[in-house]
């Protein structure tokens, strides 16, 4: 199934166009959120065939947008998305990467609205707080948002500025005040550990989550979504169906 839709959403115009990895129960969904501009369903094939046979796996690729979107605004624009073909929960998230914090800030905007959310979070790393992030990057941050400035920008300098900004956003996301009670899954891969951020998830994950388990495969970055390391992923989304 893939529709199309445009609706306004933060900072530009966002459009719907869910795509079906796996065919399955139309009341039992697992949501995979994009993380670059690559063929979703190739992305989560591996993990989508390894789920029950009677779970339907959706991909929320990526939506076109004018003007820079935050996480936020992604994160908006899928649970709207989510609501079109799924009106009642439980909801089932999983993302891979930037798509996993997509996952997660979606899986808080649902719960918050009342719904049983689980999310599966992929490899994506966690990052302590310095203060280059908030001057730098921040700057960055501001300058995209100012639509006026950024139209009249050369195309060149446009692609940096928001290279950089996805860097503020996605680095000061873990700052922020957030605490998800539903049921939650976290794999890190090989290089996560090399970066610290196992070390950071160890020492943080009791004040952002209420049920999670933390698992690390040694496998680098991509090949998590490849086997082995799929099935490990597929194994452990597969307990919320039982």
């Amino acid at each position: 199934m893939t529709t199309t839709k445009s609706t306004k959403i933060g900072s530009g115009d966002l459009c719907d166009d869910l795509v079906t990895i796996k065919p399955g129960d139309p009341s039992i969904n697992l949501y995979c959120f994009f993380f670059n501009s690559g063929d979703i369903s190739d992305q989560y094939r591996d993990i989508a065939y390894a789920l029950p046979g009677r779970v339907r796996v959706l991909g929320i690729g990526r939506p076109g947008c004018k003007y820079f979107c935050t996480i936020e605004d992604y994160a908006l624009d899928a649970a709207e998305r989510i609501g079109r073909v799924q009106k009642e929960g439980p909801f089932y998230l999983t993302g891979f990467c930037f798509g996993g914090l997509i996952a997660l800030k979606t899986a808080l905007i649902l719960e918050k609205r009342g719904y049983q959310v689980s999310c599966c979070l992929i490899d994506i790393p966690y990052h302590r707080k310095r203060f280059r992030y908030y001057l730098e990057y921040g700057l960055y941050f501001y300058l995209v948002r100012n639509r006026w400035l950024y139209s009249r920008l050369k195309p060149k300098v446009r692609t940096k500025l928001r290279r950089y900004a996805k860097r503020y956003n996605y680095k000061t996301l873990w700052k922020k005040d957030f605490y998800f009670k539903g049921p939650c899954v976290i794999f890190l891969g090989e290089h996560m550990v090399y970066r610290d951020s196992y070390k950071g998830y160890e020492q943080n994950l009791a004040g952002h989550f209420q049920n999670v388990d933390l698992f690390f495969l040694e496998d680098h970055h991509h090949d998590m979504l490849c086997q082995p390391g799929s099935s490990r992923v597929a194994e452990a989304i597969s307990q919320w169906f039982y």
